[in-house]
């Protein structure tokens, strides 16, 4: 067991406070969340050179992060470097994982999980607000777009329900409350990802037990839907499809272009902000949507950009978190629905980046970040005395 240091270190607060800070500003505002995000690892260092003890992360999580930062390096080295970037501006979040994992001592986990859960709702809020205004044709906060809220949502929506169920406390309706707001809030992202990726989520983790929950979530959200002008035809209409059937035409499309460039691809990949020189721009056209400028996939954007190594850096990730937070809830005496609850949140933010690349979005890769560090980190003991 590391040894715990006081948490009257002001070298110690000033990481805590960074840490927190990335977890309120991830869903709101991309410049505070980089702000955040440096400072984490500025004060991360500080504590290396320090000599505060470190706690034992997952070699498999550490391993496959660091190959993924190394591959988005080396390819962007061998090919543009000036072309990459725009991708090298948001790889370098990733070194926020070592000291978030390795100081996660000195935190709180309920706090970071709970800031996330404010932090979305807000912005939840605030896109509906801007969507019934009409002041957007989809919710979406003032900073990030709509799919980033609404994966943000995916993810936080079944980590708040077992806070509401697990806690005991005279506040912890206001979880259920929060829950409300980011379905909400989802809906009228109109992201089929999304709500994908929460209802896959959900249903983990309220199969466990408790079904009747289950089915007061899925009638509250129905009211919701319902009572709220607009949404249900919103709703259908994504659903059928209607007139942005080229939407998902346009997938198939970008899709079968990237497949096509596999066989020629250099063993490093294309480089990062390849999709301009391997897309024509006829084909763009053809998606109906002339400002694509992603594959709209995770593993083919990393494998199209830093080659097989970086896929399997990807892959591996995702593979390794899930079993990381699988072995957390099955081995822990207490705080078992939240352990599911953040299996269930991984999950549903790897479907979701099936069809759009969440290490291209800085605010889902600081979302990512938090989790990661949160179950790749070995220590139970990651709370600090209130």
């Amino acid at each position: 067991m590391n040894r715990l240091i006081p948490s009257s270190s002001w070298n110690q607060k000033f990481f805590i406070g960074a840490v927190y800070l990335l977890a309120l500003t991830a869903p709101l505002s991309l410049v505070a969340a980089q702000t955040a995000a440096f400072l984490i690892i500025i004060f991360g260092a500080w504590l290396y050179i320090r000599g505060f003890d470190r706690t034992e992360v997952s070699k498999w999580g550490s391993l496959f992060i660091a190959g993924l930062l190394v591959m988005v390096l080396i390819s962007s080295y061998l090919t543009d470097v000036n072309t990459s970037l725009p991708q090298l501006k948001k790889s370098w979040l990733l070194l926020c994982f070592f000291p978030m994992a390795f100081y996660s001592y000195t935190y709180s986990r309920t706090k970071v999980i709970k800031i996330l859960i404010f932090a979305t709702s807000l912005a939840s809020l605030i896109g509906a607000v801007r969507f019934l205004a009409g002041a957007v044709d989809r919710a979406a906060p003032f900073s990030g777009g709509y799919t980033t809220m609404a994966l943000f949502e995916a993810a936080l929506i079944p980590i708040a329900i077992s806070l509401w169920l697990s806690e005991k406390g005279r506040y912890r309706h206001l979880y259920m409350l929060a829950v409300g707001i980011m379905i909400v809030g989802l809906a009228m992202s109109q992201t089929r990802a999304g709500w994908l990726g929460a209802l896959v989520a959900i249903t983990i983790l309220l199969c466990r037990k408790h079904i009747e929950i289950v089915i007061q979530v899925i009638v509250l959200s129905t009211i919701a839907i319902v009572v709220i002008p607009g949404a249900l035809k919103t709703i259908v209409h994504k659903l059928t499809f209607g007139d942005r059937t080229e939407v998902t035409t346009g997938r198939n499309i970008i899709w079968s272009q990237g497949m096509s460039q596999l066989p020629e691809m250099p063993f490093w990949g294309y480089g990062p902000s390849s999709f301009k020189k391997l897309m024509p721009y006829e084909l763009i056209l053809k998606t109906g949507d002339p400002r694509i400028n992603s594959w709209h996939s995770t593993p083919l954007e990393i494998l199209l950009e830093s080659g097989y190594l970086g896929l399997a850096s990807i892959l591996g990730i995702w593979i390794a978190s899930v079993i990381a937070a699988w072995r957390r809830f099955k081995m822990s005496a207490e705080g078992k629905w939240l352990n599911l609850s953040l299996l269930a949140g991984l999950i549903a933010l790897y479907l979701a980046g099936l069809t759009t690349n969440i290490m291209r979005d800085f605010m889902l890769s600081a979302l990512s970040i938090l989790l990661w560090a949160l179950v790749f980190a070995k220590n139970e003991n990651i709370s600090l005395p209130e």
